[in-house]
């Protein structure tokens, strides 16, 4: 896999992209009026964008990726409840990232999703109460929160670790160095 970005400070970057434009599609509000069912769609744009990015980072079918979230667009057509539009928002990304995109374990991709997921959550839920601007704040927590993921799982180390394994003319450098060391002599 190669490394195609820094994940952590592309997320907040994005979290700091997209509660730009929340604001700016709310205080443009007197263009046209900005119903919940908007405010779904920019979630939904939201979540597919950072989606996409994730698959870009892992190297995987983005159209796959792009496929489970125009599932979640259905969802979010068909639920009548803002629960269950939250909720398989943050399963669907939660499993996209954990098992589609970043091979992790059924355990740690759990405790971690609930601790992230729930997190985000939990921001969003004090803070979207309010003026557009504390909705906005909290669009950007959801995704400070989310660029905890690759504070948990820095995959860099594991690459890193996983060539110097791999590179047979690397271990035979380190045997010959540490044989020719100072302190051996």
């Amino acid at each position: 896999m190669k490394d195609q970005g820094r994940p952590f400070r592309t997320t907040i970057l994005y979290g700091f992209l997209a509660a730009g434009v929340f604001l700016f599609i709310n205080f443009c509000g007197w263009l046209w009026f900005f119903r919940p069912a908007e405010k779904y769609i920019f979630a939904w744009l939201m979540l597919a964008g950072y989606g996409l990015l994730l698959a870009r980072w892992s190297g995987r079918n983005r159209l796959r990726v792009l496929f489970y979230f125009v599932v979640l667009l259905f969802v979010f057509f068909l639920a009548r409840s803002e629960l269950v539009m939250v909720v398989a928002a943050l399963l669907l990304l939660g499993w996209v990232r954990s098992r589609f995109c970043f091979r992790v374990s059924w355990a740690k991709a759990l405790g971690v999703e609930l601790l992230i997921g729930m997190g985000g959550f939990l921001l969003v839920a004090f803070l979207a109460p309010g003026s557009p601007v504390s909705q906005a704040l909290g669009v950007l927590l959801f995704f400070l929160v989310q660029a905890g993921y690759f504070v948990i799982f820095d995959r860099r180390q594991e690459l890193s670790a996983e060539r110097m394994k791999a590179d047979p003319f690397e271990k035979a450098n380190k045997q010959v160095k540490s044989l020719l060391s100072p302190e051996l002599l």
